[in-house]
Parts: C-alpha cells; structure tokens; sequence
C-alpha cells in the first residue's frame, strides 16, 4: 500500500518545492512543515512549526504524516 499523506520539511525551499511538485503531480497528499506561512504554495497544506530544533513540537505535523522526507537547512540570512 502506497502512503497517502507526505509530509515534507524544508516545503518552502528550493529542493522542497520542486519535491512537492513532483509528489502532488503523482495525486499524494503532501503537507509542508514549514518555519513561517508566508509563502502559500497550491495544493500543500502548511503546518507551522518555527525554527527547527531540540524544543520544535512535531506533534501536529507528524499526527497525519504516513512519510517524512526530511530537506529543511540551516538558513544562512
């Protein structure tokens, strides 16, 4: 059985946009963990989580997630 719900760190980035094109034009359900929801993107539901860290609650994010696929960096601004 195929996972249904992605949940992908790093949606926003360079690497993450172009995985959740990839991934929504295959019909999955991808979420994006994201630090700020400033940049909407269709079709992804953002879930905030701030700045990653040891104090980061991942609960919301993970609740519904089958898969992570992990592409959050550091940000060097």
């Amino acid at each position: 059985m195929a996972p249904n719900n992605i949940l992908i760190t790093g949606a926003n980035g360079f690497v993450g946009r172009a995985v959740c094109a990839e991934l929504l034009a295959e019909n999955y359900a991808v979420m994006g963990a994201v630090r700020t929801g400033d940049h909407q993107a269709e079709g992804i539901k953002q879930i905030v989580v701030g700045s990653i860290d040891a104090s980061t609650d991942w609960s919301e994010a993970l609740r519904r997630a089958d898969v992570v696929i992990h592409l959050a960096a550091v940000s060097m601004s």
